[in-house]
């Protein structure tokens, strides 16, 4: 299918630090489907996913009221002094690999050097303050044929103080035993992916996308609520070479020790067709079908 395009007119409106968005690509709301394009080359008809502040272009889109950004060069996005938190990776030799914050379920492990159990007390807000940011570090083999993966599924759950036992080995069992779906980026009928190309960034290390969820979706939970993150990657099937080809997927929290990211456009938690938060301007807007 191909992939209608998304624009804003000229506003003078301003929504916290954004003034003037304009869209090219798809920004999904909660009733259709979407694919956002983080790589540099047209796949399956889609061109790149871009999104325009006050005259500055960014590799970004959002799906389903979370913000979904590649970095730039001014985010600190490399491990190393005051480095993520990481969670957890996700490997399978056998086509697409998926998992949560949790040793040895899944295909997920937490090796030495990964802290996986997190609290809401521990998420990093972004620099508005009103949306936590999680990071994705992928880690492909880099050449032409095998330098995409893409991310299919990216779920927050918030449970009690403590994690179920045994813990859920499928995700029949994350669904139903984690506790609240807070954040999901596959609603019921959807199917939503961001493609991703690991080239673009050097190496294993470095971060390759910022997902920015809003707080709200978070209120009403104590600070000591377990946050489980479930994602899921390598399953776009509407292009050859997005399945896993080389090592992990890695998940893992903002840098506490550094700026906060900047989302650069701000979500809004309530069902919309497009989820950007503009004082004025007019929104034109064409689904894909």
């Amino acid at each position: 299918m191909m992939l209608d395009s998304v624009s804003i007119s000229t506003a003078r409106g301003r929504a916290l630090a954004m003034a003037l968005v304009v869209v090219s690509g798809f920004v999904s709301g909660r009733a259709d489907s979407a694919v956002l394009n983080f790589t540099n080359t047209t796949v399956n008809g889609i061109g790149q996913s871009t999104v325009t502040v006050q005259s500055t272009t960014y590799v970004a889109g959002t799906i389903n009221n979370a913000i979904f950004r590649r970095p730039i060069s001014s985010d600190d996005s490399k491990s190393g002094s005051g480095g993520f938190r990481d969670l957890y990776t996700v490997d399978s030799n056998s086509g697409a690999e998926s998992g949560y914050n949790r040793d040895g379920v899944m295909d997920s492990k937490a090796a030495n050097g990964f802290f996986p159990e997190i609290t809401v007390g521990d998420l990093v807000a972004d620099s508005t303050g009103l949306a936590y940011v999680f990071a994705i570090d992928t880690n492909e083999a880099g050449n032409a044929t095998d330098k995409f993966i893409s991310l299919d599924d990216f779920r927050i759950y918030v449970g009690g103080p403590t994690a179920p036992s045994p813990l859920p080995q499928d995700f029949a069992g994350v669904d139903s035993q984690l506790g609240v779906n807070v954040y999901a980026m596959n609603e019921t009928g959807q199917d939503n992916h961001v493609l991703l190309d690991y080239s673009l960034y050097s190496g294993s290390g470095q971060m390759d996308l910022f997902v920015i969820v809003p707080k709200v979706f978070f209120d009403g939970f104590a600070l000591d609520s377990q946050v489980y993150i479930y994602t899921e990657f390598g399953s776009y099937g509407d292009a050859p070479g997005f399945d896993p080809s080389a090592g992990p997927e890695q998940v893992s929290l903002a840098k506490v020790d550094s700026p906060p990211v900047n989302p650069f456009l701000t979500p809004i938690p309530e069902p919309s067709s497009l989820v950007l938060l503009l004082a004025g301007g007019a929104l034109l807007f064409r689904r894909r079908r």
